[in-house]
């Protein structure tokens, strides 16, 4: 009996894994009533923990009744209050912070609280949604 081995080796590709955090910054949202004319700015932060880097795109879903007015980082569109950037990459072990503003119009309802939700897919993993942020 004649038994032989071969060794045949593989490699494991790394995997990004992206943390979307938001927050409101300006005015803090500790209690001020907005009202009509007022600026409201948001930090998105993505922070990739995985072994590899993640391409994706980000978009901030503000309210109807927040108009995107500037961000750090230049749009690659804007669709009402959508704003959209693709061609994202963060680095393993990075972070990426974002700023944005909006200003408030004037066709709110007082006394409701609005959500503002952000969303970052990968585009170089089968374009699935990493992770999403809420700011209230």
């Amino acid at each position: 009996v004649v038994l032989s081995s071969a060794i045949a080796p593989f490699t494991i590709a790394g995997v990004p894994d992206v943390t979307l955090t938001k927050t409101i910054i300006s005015p803090d949202s500790s209690g001020y009533v907005y009202q009509s004319g007022d600026q409201v700015g948001y930090r998105i932060t993505l922070y990739n923990s995985g072994n590899a880097i993640a391409s994706g795109i980000l978009t901030d879903y503000f309210p109807s009744q927040i108009t995107p007015l500037s961000s750090s980082l230049s749009p690659t569109s804007t669709a009402g209050s959508v704003w959209s950037r693709n061609n994202i990459s963060i680095a393993p072990s990075q972070t990426l912070t974002i700023f944005l503003t909006g200003i408030l119009n004037n066709n709110y309802s007082a006394n409701t609280t609005y959500t503002n939700n952000a969303d970052f897919v990968l585009t170089n993993l089968s374009g699935s949604i990493v992770d999403n942020g809420t700011a209230v």
